[in-house]
């Protein structure tokens, strides 16, 4: 099953494929809120994403 087979399968909360790291990134800037947490799962360089939305909050 590929992300995007699985973000469709997922009903609650909905989930969303975005497909490029920082694709997902401006996805996840988007949506947050002062007091929300958000977290990555997954293999490889996921973990490039979580500084990348705390630039993107910065810059806001």
């Amino acid at each position: 099953m590929t992300a995007e087979e699985l973000a469709r399968e997922i009903a609650e909360p909905p989930a969303r494929y975005t497909g490029e790291l920082d694709e997902s990134a401006r996805a996840v800037a988007d949506v947050v809120e002062p007091g929300d947490v958000f977290f990555t799962i997954g293999a490889g360089d996921i973990d490039t994403v979580g500084p990348m939305v705390l630039e993107l909050l910065e810059q806001r």
